[in-house]
């Protein structure tokens, strides 16, 4: 061999060999990088809790308000949060409830159920109804009287989410 054959061989030899050790020595595929280096890893948020309603039919219901029961059984569900006790009656949901017949007695009945219910939980439990009534200043809880509602009944009515309407209309009895 030729001094001239010899040095193109080791010319290729060696270009071989680094194109060998080049391809062995082939950086990793890149690993994907987060456009924002401060971007942190968000966990997923909990289910969202709701408010859940019982309706309650005054004019069709044997009593004020469901059962202590039924309301412990809507506070349970996972996915509620709190338990609106909805009072309605012919007028539709959301109406006003012509109580304006109603004796101060009927007034202090439906507070005394409607406080066992609210008593499953009072911090999740709330009222929401609009009461139409005649007299806010009954004198005391007595059944035989004029219609009306005793102020002690209606401030309870009012911190549990109730409206009142006071009626300018006298009610035939």
């Amino acid at each position: 061999m030729s001094k001239k054959s010899k040095k193109a061989w080791g010319i290729f030899s060696l270009a071989a060999l680094m194109a060998f050790l080049n391809a062995c020595n082939k950086d990793p595929t890149p690993q994907p990088q987060p456009d924002n280096p401060n971007d942190t890893i968000v966990t997923p948020p909990e289910p969202v809790k709701k408010n859940d309603t019982i309706f309650v039919n005054w004019a069709t219901s044997y009593s004020f308000g469901p059962s202590p029961d039924t309301v412990r059984n809507h506070l349970n569900r996972p996915d509620v949060d709190r338990v609106v006790i909805h009072m309605f009656n012919e007028n539709g949901i959301g109406g006003s409830i012509n109580c304006a017949h109603f004796s101060p007695g009927v007034f202090h009945k439906a507070r005394e159920e409607l406080q066992q219910d609210i008593d499953v939980d009072s911090t999740r439990t709330s009222l929401y109804a609009i009461l139409e009534v005649e007299n806010i200043n009954a004198p005391n809880h007595e059944w035989g009287q004029d219609p009306g509602i005793t102020p002690y009944d209606k401030a309870w009515f009012e911190r549990k989410g109730v409206q009142f309407i006071v009626s300018t209309n006298k009610k035939s009895k």
